[in-house]
């Protein structure tokens, strides 16, 4: 059921003139290391300078950013692979100019074969369960890390590797926990039943959605699969 009010946390940020709107960190090869980041700054001048750092592992990597405020970084990591059974993190650090951003972020690669999914290469078997985002802490919505602790617990309790996330995109929290504790993460869209699916604004709705989900979570070395509808 739907609850009212604000059901998550509320930020206010203060940024520079000139800021880090958008970035993407993934593993390209996992045989390889080759690994990638696309960046966007807001307000940058042709040229400017944005830098990548992996504290952790001693790699750094920079590149200018082109007329529309786009950096893309490429190198070659020795990180560990991240995985249920190693749910490997490491410390990034994104900087151009006066601003920085900080975050976790796990390297894995994900495809498929025929039926077989592969997770760095090596076919994975998916045992999970689907939930609502309702806490079992306490009444109500589910909220923050200790919500989405208690709820990712009682996946690996039941020997699972795999969390659906019904029927919308949760807190943000569940996917960040879910890379700390290797618990792998399907996420969704709100699209499901009593659609007005004749209107042309549910269809530009939905699209708009998808965008925001995937910009998101596509940081998350948990999140391999993107649901587009119930």
């Amino acid at each position: 059921h739907n609850y009212g009010g604000i059901t998550r946390d509320v930020r206010l940020v203060t940024t520079p003139g000139t800021f880090i709107r958008d970035y993407h960190i993934r593993l390209l090869n996992h045989e390889t290391g080759d690994a990638a980041a696309d960046v966007y700054l807001d307000g940058a001048q042709a040229g400017q300078r944005v830098r990548l750092r992996l504290p952790g592992l001693r790699e750094t990597v920079s590149a200018r950013v082109d007329s529309d405020g786009r950096a893309h970084l490429r190198w070659r990591t020795a990180a560990q692979l991240w995985s249920p059974a190693s749910p490997t993190l490491y410390a990034v650090e994104l900087t151009a100019g006066e601003d920085r951003i900080d975050d976790q972020v796990g390297f894995r690669t994900i495809a498929v074969a025929g039926e077989d999914i592969l997770l760095n290469g090596e076919p994975i078997f998916l045992r999970g369960v689907s939930a609502h985002e309702e806490s079992i802490l306490h009444p109500g919505r589910a909220f923050g890390p200790d919500d989405a602790r208690a709820t990712l617990a009682l996946v690996q309790q039941l020997n699972g590797n795999f969390l659906r996330l019904a029927h919308y995109p949760h807190d943000e929290a569940t996917t960040r926990m879910a890379d700390q504790l290797g618990v792998l993460i399907w996420v969704e869209m709100p699209l499901y039943w009593g659609i007005d699916w004749d209107n042309e604004a549910t269809l530009a709705s939905a699209r708009m959605q998808t965008r925001a989900m995937v910009a998101r979570d596509r940081n998350r070395a948990s999140v391999i699969l993107w649901s587009i509808a119930n």
